[in-house]
């Protein structure tokens, strides 16, 4: 079932509630990203990748766009995945984790969506 939800721009967020209810409540929906050292040094090792060249505005865009959240299975570090798209049509994959803070998130990676993450965004989206 999808619902929307306000993020802090007040925009519309399609989001899968009956997968993410338990995450949001213990964590605060995704409100605000958070991007350290770590991940910096995540993509720059990754930038030969052509997927992992995504600039940090292309995240944050992609967070005040269209973003749609799906539950990230398994046991995963980021329990989130963020799938939307940029400014210029590029649409983007992005795992989070909590970060201790009520809805401030941190980027653990981001890269070009896959066939699949496209299929779920597109059925969300419309």
């Amino acid at each position: 079932m999808v619902y929307n939800v306000y993020n802090v721009n007040h925009r519309r967020l399609p989001v899968n509630m009956d997968a993410l209810t338990s995450l949001w409540e213990r964590y605060g929906p995704v409100e605000e990203l958070q991007i350290d050292e770590e991940f910096r040094a995540h993509m720059r090792e990754r930038g030969f990748y052509r997927e992992h060249r995504i600039t940090v505005a292309e995240i944050f865009e992609t967070l005040d766009v269209a973003p749609a959240f799906f539950e990230n299975g398994g046991t995963r570090r980021a329990p989130i995945i963020m799938v939307g798209p940029t400014m210029h049509g590029r649409l983007l994959c992005v795992p989070l984790e909590p970060t201790g803070a009520t809805g401030v998130w941190r980027v653990v990676t981001a890269f070009e969506a896959n066939a699949g993450h496209r299929t779920r965004y597109q059925e969300v989206s419309q």
